[in-house]
């Protein structure tokens, strides 16, 4: 079963466009057009919004503590848990 909505509006290719154009939507830099199909997309996808939120706040936090050093067992467990975000969507 998969938290995706299956409404006939629901574009399942926009979960994998969304991971080529995240880094550019979290920091403000994509044309109007692609930020609204990203944010539209999301509105109906509960994974999408969970990794958006998910790097959002990571990008949040090393804005926000630069110069701090990631304990090792952190920055692997971090990068699992992305590296299955993004496995997740990959399947939708």
């Amino acid at each position: 079963m998969t938290d995706h909505d299956t409404t006939p509006h629901h574009d399942e290719r926009s979960c994998k466009d969304l991971l080529e154009w995240l880094s550019d939507y979290i920091d403000g830099d994509l044309k109007e057009e692609l930020y609204e199909k990203i944010k539209n997309h999301a509105s109906h996808c509960k994974p999408c919004v969970a990794f958006i939120q998910t790097l959002q706040k990571t990008a949040e936090l090393i804005q926000t503590k630069p110069g701090i050093d990631v304990p090792p067992e952190a920055m692997a467990e971090l990068t699992v848990s992305l590296q299955q975000c993004k496995n997740e969507m990959k399947k939708a």
